[in-house]
């Protein structure tokens, strides 16, 4: 008997590589301009792009559909976790809703014949509202582990430059998120944690 999906994921720079994308874009829009690595999910740039001029980057980088690519062993792990569950994989992201139908293209091209379900919202604070039923998430974005892990959730945070450092946390909410390097370093214990309750340990 087919077991329930309890886990969804986000999108950008989760199972997608977002960054090689809007590197390439920026080098091509602001010639010079270097993207700098730090603790935070703001981007800076050397020299210095005001908000607005970042994000006409991002309104670049999200129609590149063709060029966005999932990272090493991302789609795998997913493939393995419908295997086990029958389930569509459950996708959440925070995008502007005018890039929707580019959105839809790209996981509809990534996912292959794995089934899914797309869930858009232009704020990350309201992922929460998809995850009725739903255990466990994986994003790279600190505040968003933060506030899930606040609202009873275990999230699995995707390793990336903007999300080392963690403040001071409850007890609760400090084991309620697990740091990984990739989401296929989820692929070992999936059938572990579909089919028990409790917490696995990487």
């Amino acid at each position: 008997m087919l077991l329930r999906n309890n886990i969804a994921f986000d999108l950008d720079s989760t199972l997608v590589d977002l960054t090689t994308v809007f590197n390439t874009v920026l080098d091509e829009m602001f010639p010079g301009h270097r993207k700098l690595n730090v603790d935070s999910f703001q981007i800076h740039t050397e020299p210095a792009l005001t908000n607005k001029e970042i994000w006409w980057v991002f309104y670049e980088v999200f129609p590149r559909v063709k060029d966005l690519k999932p990272f090493p062993g991302a789609i795998e792990t997913l493939e393995k976790l419908y295997q086990y569950t029958g389930d569509p994989i459950s996708i959440i992201t925070a995008r502007p809703m005018n890039f929707a139908t580019e959105t839809y293209r790209l996981v509809h091209r990534i996912m292959g014949s794995i089934p899914y379900s797309l869930h858009i919202t232009q704020d990350s604070r309201e992922k929460i509202k998809y995850l009725h039923g739903i255990d466990y998430f994986v994003d790279d974005r600190r505040r968003t582990a933060i506030e899930l892990a606040e609202n009873g959730k275990h999230v699995y945070l995707v390793d990336r430059p903007w999300n080392q450092e963690l403040p001071d946390l409850s007890p609760k909410v400090f084991h309620s998120i697990t740091r990984i390097a990739e989401v296929e370093a989820l692929k070992p214990i999936i059938e572990w944690f579909i089919r028990n309750e409790g917490e696995p340990s990487l």
